[in-house]
């Protein structure tokens, strides 16, 4: 894919608005690499640099509300397979992440707690669920590379100070001892089951669509 900041010629503010629309695009869960935001890049690139060429404001590009814009993009790639294929693909990646730490326990010999599982689902779900959410809501507001990762930095830095209490009650009082093998199988059973939903709403879907 084609960088969405270095390999163009935009510059100044119609520069910034093409990064504000690709990386809006990318909070609401559509992947650089998916067909549709190539498009999206390759069509936003081309009227933004027709604009700049010809001096017109970018209003006349996105409106006055680049949000309602970058929504209005977002809707005409949404709909209900498209979500529950995602939330499917993401469910697998989580439960495979589990699915190693599990094997990794078992195999040093340690002790397989569900404060463990509890803990290590959510620090790896909620963690990245919260910045996504408010990555969304904010990155719009954050102009320009250098502050969108301040804007991650803040949010991930509140995330860890709301979540972080949450973690400690959990590994204290919840000590329920599993065993390692038995939560690998239940892993891999929804693995398989997930993946079989995924090719019913994809008869294309391989393994390695869950990277792209």
């Amino acid at each position: 894919m084609k960088d969405p900041i270095f390999n163009n010629k935009l510059t100044g503010d119609y520069l910034i608005t093409h990064f504000d629309i690709m990386s809006y695009l990318q909070s609401c869960n559509i992947s650089p690499e998916n067909k549709f935001s190539i498009e999206v890049d390759d069509d936003m690139k081309d009227m933004l640099l027709s604009a700049q060429e010809n001096g017109t404001p970018i209003s006349d590009i996105v409106g006055n509300d680049i949000k309602s814009f970058c929504e209005d993009i977002v809707k005409s790639y949404n709909n209900k397979s498209v979500k529950l294929l995602y939330v499917l693909k993401k469910m697998n990646i989580d439960l495979c992440f589990l699915l190693i730490i599990t094997f990794l326990f078992e195999a040093f010999g340690l002790e397989v707690e569900s404060s463990t599982i509890v803990t290590v689902l959510l620090t790896w779900f909620l963690y990245k669920y919260i910045l996504n959410f408010f990555y969304k809501k904010l990155c719009l507001k954050f102009k320009g590379l250098k502050n969108k990762i301040i804007c991650i930095l803040l949010i991930v830095s509140g995330s860890m100070l709301c979540l972080f209490p949450i973690e400690l009650i959990i590994i204290k009082y919840c000590n329920l001892q599993l065993n390692g093998y038995y939560v690998a199988i239940i892993c891999v059973f929804f693995i398989l089951i997930n993946h079989i939903i995924c090719k019913r709403l994809d008869n294309k879907f391989k393994w390695y669509n869950y990277f792209v």
